[in-house]
């Protein structure tokens, strides 16, 4: 089944694009999805570079950084996840369970980016 999917503009910065048929739609959405739980999970490392880059005149608690950084992770969490449910919508239903039931790698990369921008976002309410 060959379809012509667009991908809106995410905050990974791939931009706009055209995914033609499944195993290339496939491919995109689990680079996106590895990237945004890639940013999760370096939350920390992440906020405490830049606090350290930081000119110490200049210097914020490390809590607003940490902030800074699950938002983004936030964004791009939501980001993939919201193409990952726009693809099930193109592809259908019973396409896209045949597709997660193939490729159970797909289906648990899902699954860790929904945790984990569960976990985030508990992270932002906790912090505020």
């Amino acid at each position: 089944m060959q379809s012509i999917i667009r991908l809106r503009s995410s905050f990974v910065g791939l931009g706009r694009g055209f995914a033609t048929g499944s195993k290339e739609l496939l491919s995109q959405l689990k680079s996106k999805l590895e990237s945004a739980l890639e940013m999760a999970r370096s939350v920390d490392m992440s906020a405490g570079q830049l606090m350290l880059e930081t000119d110490p005149s200049n210097r914020q608690p490390r809590s607003f950084y940490v902030l800074r950084y699950l938002d983004f992770a936030d964004v791009q969490l939501s980001s993939a996840l919201e193409e990952v449910t726009a693809a099930e919508g193109e592809l259908g239903t019973k396409t896209w369970r045949e597709t997660l039931q193939t490729s159970r790698d797909l289906a648990i990369l899902i699954a860790e980016s929904r945790l984990a921008r569960d976990q985030v976002q508990a992270s932002i309410r906790y912090a505020l």
